[in-house]
């Protein structure tokens, strides 16, 4: 197996901060202790992606969901 290299290994963190910058660091850190050579975040708009009754529904059974949760600025992002 001369051209064997090593698999680039992602770690899906997705949206389990929770909007947490500590918690965001410290999955970060979780991840490459583990092996992971990257880190993969998702950033949405829930606003975007469902209609006004999904989107109250939302809010009303996830408040930990809310765009103050999943929508971030370009400086929390650029701090990871």
């Amino acid at each position: 197996m001369n051209n064997y290299r090593k698999p680039f290994l992602i770690a899906e963190i997705g949206c389990n901060h929770m909007g947490d910058m500590d918690t965001a660091k410290e999955l970060i850190l979780l991840a490459k202790n583990n092996g992971a050579d990257a880190a993969k975040f998702q950033k949405r708009n829930n606003r975007e992606l469902v209609t006004d009754e999904q989107y109250n529904a939302l809010i009303q059974t996830h408040k930990i969901h809310t765009e103050i949760h999943m929508v971030h600025t370009e400086s929390f992002w650029n701090s990871l």
